[in-house]
């Protein structure tokens, strides 16, 4: 046998190894990336969905007109505790990147707005109430925009 061919077969076996092992990390980063991806979609739908029952629950304390006003705000003040917000804000922090951070935190403080009203006596179709939900609407439609940028292109931010 010729020096040749056995050198050629042992750079074809490097090569075609080499080539495998690179192809198998790539494969194995995209599903890191992808799974990572998708961790954080879930981190954002439970932040999202915590955000909105408690804005719902604390929606319809205000409607309960036959309930005194501190009747009122202390179940506003339970929906906020006892809904989930601060849990999942904790899993935001712990994930998300900085530009999504602060706009997690106007979410909640747009939430402790229409509670702060509900607990001073506000009531749906006053100026108080429907300018916290203004708020609401508002803070969960830019965090939503930024939400959607880090998932489409990855986490980095």
């Amino acid at each position: 046998m010729q020096w040749s061919t056995l050198l050629a077969v042992v750079i074809g076996t490097v090569v075609g190894g080499l080539s495998t092992a690179l192809a198998d990390h790539l494969h194995w980063r995209r599903s890191v990336v992808e799974q990572d991806r998708e961790n954080l979609r879930k981190v954002y739908v439970e932040f999202l969905d915590a955000a909105a029952q408690t804005a719902s629950a604390i929606s319809d304390t205000a409607h309960d007109l036959g309930s005194p006003v501190e009747a009122r705000a202390k179940a506003a003040r339970k929906a906020v505790n006892q809904l989930g917000l601060y849990a999942n804000q904790f899993h935001v922090e712990l994930s998300a990147p900085n530009p999504v951070l602060p706009l997690a935190d106007q979410v909640i403080g747009a939430v402790l707005t229409l509670r702060n009203a509900v607990e001073e006596g506000s009531i749906p179709g006053s100026q108080p109430y429907e300018r916290a939900w203004e708020k609401i609407h508002e803070a969960r439609r830019v965090l939503r925009e930024a939400m959607r940028d880090t998932i489409s292109r990855g986490r980095s931010g």
